[in-house]
Parts: C-alpha cells; sequence; structure tokens
C-alpha cells in the first residue's frame, strides 16, 4: 500500500506488488547487524527491523533494479525516492544498541570513550529519606553550644553511593576564642550521629585530615602532613545506611576512597571559610596597627602645627579617617538639633547601624528611625546606606536643653577597624 501510494497511477499493478513485495523481503531476511538492520530470525531476540536512512535507499535501490531485470519494468529515481521517504515516515528513531563487552574488550579507544561518557554523566543523587543528617545549621549550633570561640565554619555534602549504599558527609570547624592552642587541633568523629571515640589512627576521617594541606588555609602543619596544629576543632559526620566500619567494634571507619573523597570535600568547603576568617583577621591586625602609628604621629604633629600657628587645636578624627579610608561618624549639636554625620571614605558602600542613645525625649527623628523608650532614656536606630565618598546626614531635636543631655552613640556593621567616631559633641553657635 505504501509502495503504491508512493508510486505514479501510471505503474503496472502487478510491477507495484512485485516492488512491493521484494522491499519487504529486504526486512524479513535475518541480519548480521553489519549493514545496521537487524532481521526478524529465529536466532534474533531483538524483534525490530532496524536500518539508517542510506540502508532503507539501498533496500529499494535493489528491489527496484530486481523489478526491472525481471519484469522489464523500470522504477525511476523520483519513484525510488518517495518508496524509501515513505517507508522512512513510518518508522520511529531508536537507540543504538549498545556494545558487548566482547566486542569493546580488545577496543582501548572504544573503552576509553566508554569511560569518558560514564564519568560526564550526571546521574541523579540518589534518594537521602533513609538517610539523617545533622544538617549544617545545625553542626554549627552544635559547636557553638560546646565549644567558645571566634569563628565557625560547617558543610553538608550532597548524597553520594559507596557499593549501592548512599551516604552524606559533613565537617564542622571551630576556630580561636577559648580554644586550646597549643598541641595538634581535636578531631571529633561521628557515624549516623554517633560519636566514634575510639581507635583514632585507624579511621579513615583521621587519614584524610592528615592528607590535607592545612598551610594553605592559615593553620601551621610541621612537616607539611598529619593533624594541623593551632586552637582548632574539626567535627566530620558520616550518615550512612551502610557505614563501612573497620571492624565489628564500630570505633573507626573503613578506608573506602568514595567516602574519603566526600569526606575532603566536606572538610576543605568549611576550611575555605576558615582561610577566608584568617586572611580578614591578619588585615585587620595590619589595620590596627597602621592606625595605631598614626594615632600616636598625628596628635604630636597637630600640637607642633598649633604651636607655630598659634591657632586653635586640629581635629585630628577626619584626617585619621581618610588616611585610613575608614568611615566617619561625628555628632553636631546645634541649638537643640542633633546631626550624626557618617562620611564613608573607603572605597566600598558601607551600611552601619547606629544607635544614639539620648537622656532627653527626642523629636522629629529623620529617615525613618526607630525609637524605644527605656528606663528614662532614649534609643534612635539607624540603618542607613552610604555610598564610596559620600555622607549621610540623620537629625533629631531634642525636647529640653542640649546642654545638661547626655549622649552615647554605638555603631556597629562595619568592623571596628574600619570606623572612626568622634564620640565628643561638638556644639555650633
Amino acid at each position: 500500500m505504501l509502495v503504491d501510494s508512493a508510486t505514479t497511477s501510471r505503474k503496472d499493478e502487478a510491477v507495484v506488488e512485485a516492488l512491493a513485495r521484494r522491499v519487504a523481503a529486504k526486512f524479513d531476511a535475518s541480519g548480521d547487524g553489519t549493514d545496521g538492520r537487524a532481521g526478524n530470525s529465529e536466532e534474533s531476540t531483538d524483534e525490530r527491523d532496524r536500518a539508517t536512512y542510506d540502508v532503507l535507499r539501498s533496500y529499494v535501490d535493489r528491489a527496484a533494479d530486481t523489478t526491472v531485470e525481471r519484469d522489464e519494468a523500470a522504477v525511476g529515481e523520483t519513484a525510488r525516492e518517495k518508496i524509501t521517504e515513505a517507508l522512512w515516515e513510518i518508522g520511529r528513531e531508536v537507540p543504538d544498541d549498545p556494545p558487548k563487552v566482547g566486542e569493546i574488550a580488545a577496543d582501548r579507544d572504544t573503552a576509553d570513550r566508554l569511560l569518558r561518557a560514564m564519568a560526564e554523566t550526571d546521574v541523579i543523587a540518589p534518594p537521602t529519606e533513609c538517610l539523617s543528617p545533622i544538617t549544617d545549621e545545625l553542626v554549627r549550633a552544635g559547636l557553638e553550644k560546646e565549644f567558645d570561640a571566634d569563628f565557625y565554619a560547617s558543610a553538608t555534602r550532597d548524597a553520594a553511593v559507596h557499593g549501592g549504599d548512599p551516604f552524606i558527609v559533613e565537617a564542622g570547624i571551630a576556630y580561636g576564642g577559648e580554644l586550646e592552642s597549643e598541641g595538634s587541633v581535636d578531631l571529633l568523629r561521628f557515624a549516623n550521629r554517633v560519636p566514634l571515640v575510639y581507635q583514632r589512627g585507624a579511621c579513615a576521617t583521621t587519614d584524610v585530615i592528615k592528607g590535607i594541606g592545612w598551610r594553605n588555609y592559615g593553620l601551621d602543619q610541621p612537616g607539611g602532613s598529619g593533624l594541623p596544629n593551632g586552637p582548632a576543632v574539626v567535627m566530620i559526620h558520616v550518615a550512612s545506611t551502610n557505614v563501612p566500619f573497620t571492624s565489628e567494634s564500630k570505633d573507626a571507619i573503613a578506608n573506602v576512597p568514595e567516602i574519603e573523597h566526600e569526606i575532603e570535600l566536606a572538610v576543605r568547603e568549611a576550611a575555605r571559610d576558615l582561610k577566608a576568617y584568617l586572611k580578614k583577621q591578619r588585615s585587620m591586625a595590619k589595620r590596627r596597627e597602621k592606625q595605631d602609628v598614626l594615632a600616636t604621629i598625628l596628635p604630636r604633629m597637630a600640637e607642633k602645627l598649633t604651636d607655630v600657628t598659634e591657632r586653635e587645636p586640629l581635629g585630628i578624627d577626619d584626617s585619621l579617617a581618610r588616611i585610613m579610608n575608614n568611615v566617619l561618624v561625628e555628632r553636631v549639636v546645634d541649638d537643640g538639633t542633633v546631626s550624626v554625620v557618617v562620611e564613608n571614605h573607603s572605597t566600598t558602600n558601607e551600611s552601619p547601624e547606629l544607635t544614639e542613645i539620648v537622656s532627653h525625649e527626642p523629636s522629629d527623628v529623620s529617615d525613618g528611625a526607630r525609637t524605644v523608650e527605656m528606663d528614662g532614656e532614649w534609643f534612635i536606630e539607624w540603618s542607613p546606606t552610604v555610598e564610596s565618598g559620600d555622607e549621610a546626614t540623620l537629625e533629631y531635636a531634642l525636647n529640653g536643653s542640649s546642654e545638661d543631655a547626655s549622649f552615647d552613640l554605638d555603631v556597629s556593621g562595619v568592623e571596628s577597624e574600619k570606623v572612626t567616631v568622634n564620640t565628643t559633641s561638638r556644639t555650633t553657635a
């Protein structure tokens, strides 16, 4: 029927029938797969007739040539093309059959391509409903509860698979504060939320920690290997449906490459936050040292200039803030109106949080500040965003004399090393 509809009405019915029968015979014949087709022989378990477009065209050509030889009826190029298109349209695309192991065992190139494709395939993560991770938020909260440190970081990896069993690795780091600074860091090991107390040296977590280059993250590591030194605690938790312990005592996790890899990634993820924190602390320490030197030199210079010029003493806060690229916060009181001026001399936008505590009730507070009265004092809170090189003026009025009023200004939201506060109220005439 397909052959008949694809050819012209001038074709003899017997010729069309013979041509169709010969095309069908090409699919009924058993194939060895060398020409891109799979037959329906009894030996074949695949009941599909598979062929590329070129192979399909060769079927039609051979059937047409045979028809010409036996029935002396020409089948032209146009008819052959139409028959091929009609057959191709009723087919559907099927994937290539996977190669057999025996076919690629001796072909290194094929095996290499197969291995690369397997590694690049994005496989969906295994289900985690059967696991009980702590979560990075609770890991951090637990470290904060147990250790008085200056810095905390935590990380939870996505689920991975070992031997068909899903598992999740979590890590946490606490640093500084009241932690012991002498000796190696304290390593805490957990498996399914149960602490592992014994056989620390035989555990995969210990081997992973020793193999990490901790100098890159700001911790001392004599010899470049082994447990790092410093005031730090490293916590590792492995949650799995089948934790591979080294023995029945369940005191240590076995050295399984997949689990070791995830432990290393989790620890490095938390350690990167530690590295950023330590780098910032060193930068702030250098900034404090520079600021202390300037705070010692500038008053002497200002005093000498005052003596030479016989003018009023110079204020050094503005100069110190500009030199250090700080955020300068000053208070100016002018006839019952108080102005808190924020000048941003840094290279980035800053959003300081300012709290002014005043003994008299304020009014006409600017910039939508929140005012709260507590025990006879009023708290005014601002949260302005000041662009680099710009300034913001925050004002309020006092209901009463400014001469007997007391002020206290607190600035947060910006590192103390980057803020210069002039807490001495200046009254203008």
